[in-house]
């Protein structure tokens, strides 16, 4: 199983090639959401990982992304050693989610 680490790694690198081929308005839409993933990615600590990179072509691929990413991460909350672990990944969780619903609003479409 992926740690929540590498899921958000795999998000963030999902978002900045959505950034390369997106036009100017999607990406002062996407571009908070690529932040709220960075800030994430710092909360989960520092760790090295590689991964792949996902490129989407539309804001449909990224909701997809949002939507896997939320449902991985909650059984990573549901399996943390510690509480604190615990919400910390199911907040990430819970924003992914939020995420995905905004991606599939009208003004998000590209």
């Amino acid at each position: 199983m992926h740690s929540a680490y590498q899921t958000e790694l795999e998000v963030v690198a999902t978002y900045e090639s959505a950034m390369t081929v997106a036009g100017p308005t999607a990406q002062a839409l996407i571009a908070p959401l690529l932040d709220d993933h960075r800030r994430h990615l710092s909360a989960l600590g520092d760790a090295s990982a590689r991964t792949a990179v996902f490129a989407p072509t539309s804001s449909h691929d990224l909701a997809a992304a949002e939507r896997s990413s939320a449902s991985a991460l909650t059984k990573q909350a549901s399996a943390a050693a510690d509480g604190g672990t615990t919400a910390l990944i199911a907040s990430i969780a819970a924003s992914h989610q939020a995420h995905h619903e905004r991606l599939t609003e009208k003004p998000f479409r590209w």
